[in-house]
């Protein structure tokens, strides 16, 4: 199954590249998802919040 976006494409490479799986399941999936999310929600936050 191909993943939504490059970002999550990314971060399953990443997290399968030590175990060697080929294939995720839902579970794994879905939090491979809500991992992005996250990671969008903090690309969201202004860069100038970090310059203090």
């Amino acid at each position: 199954m191909k993943s939504p976006t490059p970002v999550v494409d990314s971060a399953v490479n990443w997290l399968c590249a030590d175990q060697n799986v080929a294939l995720l399941s839902l579970d794994e999936h879905q939090a491979v998802i809500g991992a992005n999310s996250f990671i969008q929600s903090l690309l969201a936050i202004p860069k100038a919040s970090f310059a203090k």
